[in-house]
């Protein structure tokens, strides 16, 4: 015999929901951008550090993507092959996925974790794959204060 759900408390239940302004989560969602909205200006370290790693990727620059990378991610020659046989060609052939016109201003950060003291992740949202979830990019300070890149998932 298959059970069924009372019809009205599940009603009621999604009622009182909705009156209260919905789920947890949507309380922290932000305003949709227009897709054509001028970039803001980045203040943030780490979210500047991120836009010279797009623009090195839009440029199709290695060089000067290594150098928004961790000092301790690119240590010797075995660590920079691996950065450039795997994620800089990712890296670089899905650039676009979070660009608005291949403005590397244009990134979108939709979430933060981390206290900001030493490390910290700044989630990026995939213009391209309206589905997928946002991707992580995790910093670490560096010795000189400036945030840069441990691991790019991007």
């Amino acid at each position: 015999m298959v059970k069924r759900r009372p019809f009205l408390p599940t009603l009621l239940l999604g009622l009182v929901v909705a009156a209260l302004g919905g789920a947890p989560s949507a309380a922290r969602a932000e305003e949709p951008k227009a897709p054509d909205a001028p970039a803001t200006p980045r203040t943030d370290p780490a979210e500047e550090t991120l836009q010279a790693a797009f623009e090195a990727a839009v440029k199709g620059d290695f060089d000067a993507y290594l150098e928004t990378l961790h000092p301790s991610e690119r240590e010797n020659d075995t660590q920079i092959t691996g950065i450039r046989r795997f994620s800089w060609k990712r890296f670089s052939q899905q650039v676009q996925w979070y660009l608005a016109a291949g403005d590397p201003k244009s990134f979108e950060v939709v979430r933060r974790d981390g206290d900001g003291s030493e490390r910290q992740r700044l989630f990026i949202k995939d213009k391209e794959h309206r589905a997928r979830m946002p991707v992580p990019v995790r910093f670490k300070k560096a010795a000189d204060g400036r945030w840069l890149i441990t691991a790019n998932s991007l």
